[in-house]
């Protein structure tokens, strides 16, 4: 019975800690610049924050 028991509460914690991730949410995920002259400086700023419960890495980051 004590075996059965470790087992399960093992269980437990592995399925609870494989749902612990970090989750990236977008307030918006693209931007419609409209008719941009040449040479006219634009700017957008993207705000995102994490919503899971694990630290969220951002690396690697460039524009299209």
């Amino acid at each position: 019975m004590r075996l059965l028991s470790c087992l399960v509460l093992t269980f437990l914690a592995l399925v609870v800690a494989a749902e612990a991730a970090p989750v990236l949410k977008m307030e918006a995920d693209h931007h419609d610049w409209g008719t941009v002259v040449p040479g006219q400086k634009t700017q957008c700023r993207f705000v995102f924050h994490n919503d899971g419960d694990e630290t969220l890495v951002v690396e690697k980051v460039r524009s299209t």
